[in-house]
C-alpha cells in the first residue's frame, strides 16, 4: 500500500456550484496513465 504524502491546494477553480479542480503541489511522481489519487483534506487545523 502507497504512504501518505502531504500537500498544499495552491488553487481552486469553481466550474459549476457543484463541480470544481484542485491543483496541488506535493512531492510525488509525474503522472502515468491508470493511476489514481486518494485525496484527504484537513480544514481549519
Amino acid at each position: 500500500m502507497a504512504e501518505w504524502v502531504n500537500g498544499k491546494i495552491i488553487h481552486i477553480e469553481h466550474w459549476t456550484e457543484s463541480l470544481f479542480s484542485l491543483i496541488v503541489n506535493a512531492p510525488v511522481d509525474p503522472f502515468t496513465a491508470g493511476q489514481f489519487a486518494k485525496l484527504g483534506m484537513e480544514i481549519d487545523g
